[in-house]
């Protein structure tokens, strides 16, 4: 398991417990699941806000920003939802109940408050999602088609997943996200590409890739899957899918 992840949520579940007026636990970890997936919430409560991450499997985090209201709160998710979800959560008893509310769905869990001693187990034994990397997408892709808007549409872009990990993007692909970047926020100066360091990982379904620059280090989660010669991947919050077919097979290691 990550063992970052695991020291930042006991470092911020060892913080002191804030009490609401009902004397209901608000700050701390909790335990349960969103739909059928093992997930952990975690608050920090101080006066009105909550600020509040879902941990979905050690690399699918949903941040959030809350407010109290009552008996639980709601808000509007920071960083890993889009902006239109909106999030909600009761406090009863022991337990969370929270409901995500997306455009065209609804997302509920039931979560139970974790006691300090028993935090560092529960918290692995449910965030360990046995990261892996799954042979069959080792060699070079190449990507035939997108389900992405025109104007943002990219095709005929390479990715070459080695057996050591390491992730090479074509170049091009690469400074037209950039380059995409800066026109929706019209950014007008050169696009320079930073040094980068891209690698990959899966957990059941999900594509990981973890991006190291000389100015921060982010992760993006896709889920994936195979059929034959052709790779299929989908953003887990853009729901955009890209088609891709192999390009050439069993590619060997290469740190260049």
């Amino acid at each position: 398991m990550n063992t970052k992840l695991v020291i930042h949520i006991i470092v911020w579940f060892l913080a002191p417990s804030f009490q609401s007026a009902l004397g209901q636990k608000t700050s701390g970890v909790y335990s349960g699941k969103v739909g059928n997936e093992n997930s952990v919430l975690e608050l920090k409560s101080s006066n009105d806000i909550i600020l509040g991450v879902v941990f979905k499997g050690s690399y699918n985090k949903w941040f959030f920003a809350a407010t109290s209201e009552g008996s639980g709160f709601s808000g509007n998710p920071t960083i890993g939802l889009a902006p239109e979800f909106f999030i909600r959560g009761t406090f009863k008893e022991d337990s969370v109940f929270l409901t995500i509310v997306a455009p065209d769905s609804t997302y509920i869990g039931r979560f139970k408050w974790v006691a300090k001693r028993n935090a560092e187990k529960i918290v692995s034994q449910t965030l360990d999602d046995k990261q892996s990397l799954d042979k069959r997408l080792v060699g070079e892709w190449i990507c035939i088609n997108s389900t992405a808007p025109s104007h943002a549409r990219l095709i005929n872009w390479k990715i070459e997943f080695l057996e050591n990990g390491i992730v090479i993007l074509d170049h091009e692909y690469i400074k037209s996200h950039v380059e995409n970047l800066f026109a929706k926020h019209s950014v007008k100066q050169k696009v320079v590409i930073p040094k980068m360091n891209v690698t990959w990982s899966t957990s059941v379904n999900k594509l990981i890739e973890t991006w190291n620059t000389e100015f921060e280090q982010s992760e993006t989660i896709k889920t994936y899957e195979i059929k034959g010669d052709s790779l299929f991947i989908t953003g887990t919050t853009s729901g955009i899918t890209e088609t891709l077919i192999r390009v050439q097979k069993d590619k060997k290691n290469r740190t260049d």
